[in-house]
């Protein structure tokens, strides 16, 4: 009877001692897929194009005009404006300059944006009156801000000036920091004993359409058919202005 009585109580422990391991197994394996976990938010998130106001104003209602007229302000000049009113100088039929005759145009670049900007500018000149290689009677003056930057010059000479500057704008700044410019040209009245008299003279011919034989020879001189016939009477240009954001502005 010992004996049975013992051989069930190491059974009993044996059972025990099995469940406790798979308990034990089952509390381990349970562990490996235990984990941290956090988490957050971070709301509503929202953006807006960055804002983009610059204005490009080009005022070229003076530049040429068909009536010319002397400055009331000032009877005695040589050079007539855009007519106003009475005392005519020049009468043309269409858009023109003659000698005695002066006009200006004016550009600016207004406004702020939320980026940097670079402006850059395009003069184009596709024909200037002239005779030969020499003579250009239309003389051209770039202001920025009140100060001359490049003064009785062939408009070509201006380009290069103009075309070689670039301003720039820093974000949120306003664009008046890049300068307000104006462009004017005049054709001089010269003396009356100025040679330059027949050479404007010989350009108003052609600008006629003159035949060069039936041209005084005091006005003619030297000048051969095919000399007439190469003087450019047309003035001919195109201005743009282009605004760009960039992704800095360079240092001074």
């Amino acid at each position: 009877m010992k004996n049975k009585k013992s051989n069930k109580s190491k059974k009993l422990l044996v059972v025990i001692a099995m469940v406790l391991m798979i308990g034990l197994v089952a509390g381990m394996g349970a562990m490996t897929y235990s984990r941290y976990v956090i988490s957050g938010n971070s709301g509503q998130q929202t953006a807006t194009a960055a804002k983009w106001g610059f204005v490009v104003t080009v005022n070229a209602t003076d530049l040429f005009a068909t009536d010319y007229t002397l400055p009331s302000t000032n009877p005695a000049s040589t050079l007539a404006t855009k007519a106003t009113g009475d005392g005519v100088a020049v009468n043309a039929a269409s858009a023109s300059v003659a000698p005695g005759t002066t006009g200006s145009m004016t550009f600016t670049v207004s406004g702020s944006a939320e980026v940097a900007a670079k402006i850059t500018f395009n003069l184009n000149v596709t024909s200037e009156i002239h005779i030969g290689e020499d003579y250009y009677p239309v003389k051209w003056t770039l202001i920025k801000d009140g100060t001359p930057i490049a003064t009785d010059k062939k408009l070509s000479e201006v380009a290069g000036t103009l075309n070689g500057y670039t301003a720039y704008i820093a974000a949120g700044a306003e664009a008046g920091s890049a300068g307000s410019y104006t462009l004017t040209w005049k054709w001089d009245l010269e003396a009356a004993d100025n040679e330059n008299n027949v050479k404007d003279t010989l350009i108003g011919y052609k600008s006629q359409g003159a035949d060069f034989a039936n041209i005084p020879a005091s006005v003619k001189g030297e000048m051969t058919t095919e000399e007439f016939t190469k003087i450019v009477t047309e003035l001919k240009f195109d201005l743009s202005i282009t605004v760009e954001q960039v992704q800095s502005v360079p240092s001074n």
